[in-house]
């Protein structure tokens, strides 16, 4: 599981987030504003849902891209917060004030379509469920964990997660309790280490 690193001490963001994280049921995405990743699908589908919701966008992309990402929220409805580009830390500090992890591919090219997606785990190693898209390995990851759904029509897929939220949440508690999880990470270290070793000749 990666897990992202925690500040040692919360006062600068406590301050700077006064007021901006707010109330509601907040959705991240954290992976920027590039068209091609469907976020304008993401915030069509958030202002679908209505008032109470809202999207929150870590990262970046280009100046375009973010023009039409601001129309379609205006179009639709949707609640949203542009965060930019954020320290590690920082990052971690806005996942523990968020509800979801939203994760987002095409699958115009093999890499993607078979993405090994590190934002999922970052968002399930924060405590948070998931809404992915329907690539092959994210598919996999939320019917053998049920730590959220893999749906390519957002709204749906939202839908679902939000209306049991809790649910969700204490799946996502228990995946991280399990002893599957510190063993088999355990196991792949193990491995590394024996890698190196064999190879440092």
């Amino acid at each position: 599981i990666r897990s992202l690193k925690r500040p040692p001490q919360t006062d600068e963001f406590d301050a700077k987030y006064a007021g901006v994280l707010g109330q509601g049921i907040r959705l991240i995405a954290s992976g920027g504003y590039s068209i091609q990743r469907r976020t304008l699908d993401i915030v069509r589908a958030v202002g679908e849902l209505g008032k109470g919701y809202v999207l929150f966008i870590a990262g970046t992309g280009s100046d375009d891209a973010r023009r039409e990402v601001e129309g379609a929220a205006q179009e639709s409805g949707c609640e949203i917060v542009f965060l930019g580009m954020l320290p590690e830390t920082e990052l971690a500090y806005v996942l523990d004030h968020m509800d979801v992890g939203v994760v987002s591919y095409h699958r115009n090219d093999t890499n993607n379509e078979h993405c090994a997606s590190g934002k999922t785990y970052e968002y399930i190693a924060a405590g948070l469920p998931v809404v992915t898209t329907e690539n092959p390995p994210l598919v996999r990851f939320c019917e053998e964990t049920r730590t959220g759904v893999a749906d390519d029509d957002f709204l749906d897929g939202l839908k679902q997660v939000t209306e049991q939220l809790e649910s969700y949440k204490a799946r996502v508690r228990e995946y991280l309790a399990s002893p599957g999880i510190p063993d088999e990470e355990s196991r792949v270290a193990h491995e590394l280490d024996d890698w190196l070793a064999s190879n440092d000749r």
